[in-house]
């Protein structure tokens, strides 16, 4: 069920990066056809207009321009940030959540308990208590 929201998201994703190259084309297009630019000028106008990156170098000049940019820059930018909230969604959706980092230290810690444990039980078993630094060892008492 997981895949399965994985992929939905993946083709939203998928969706909206066509929609944004349509929208690209579309403003393209419209900009060469009302202010006679080239179409690479009006397909940098159109990503400056999307974006933040505006410089004012291109600036429309008629008022069916102006109106075109204005419907325009409201449906592209909104569609942009769309884009981004669903990307980062999906980005945020991929992080560890805070009650998996603790599980997952949790767990190291028992573990290393574990091992301390295993460890101390070996040396009970495998080795004998040796005389303190104040006690006699059987060869010095004669």
């Amino acid at each position: 069920m997981k895949s399965h929201a994985k992929g939905s998201v993946k083709g939203k994703i998928a969706s909206l990066f066509i929609t944004i190259l349509i929208l690209l084309t579309i403003g393209a297009i419209g900009y060469s056809q009302l202010e006679g630019w080239t179409y690479t000028d009006s397909f940098y106008f159109t990503a400056a207009t999307l974006t933040p990156g505006g410089y004012g170098d291109f600036i429309p000049s008629h008022t069916t321009s102006k109106l075109f940019s204005m419907a325009f820059s409201l449906a592209g930018i909104g569609l942009i940030l769309y884009a981004l909230a669903i990307i980062g969604s999906r980005f945020y959706a991929s992080l560890p959540t805070t009650q998996h980092i603790q599980n997952s230290k949790k767990k190291e810690g028992h573990e290393e308990k574990e091992k301390i444990r295993t460890l101390k039980d070996f040396l009970r078993k495998y080795t004998k208590p040796s005389a303190g630094p104040y006690e006699k060892k059987e060869d010095e008492l004669e």
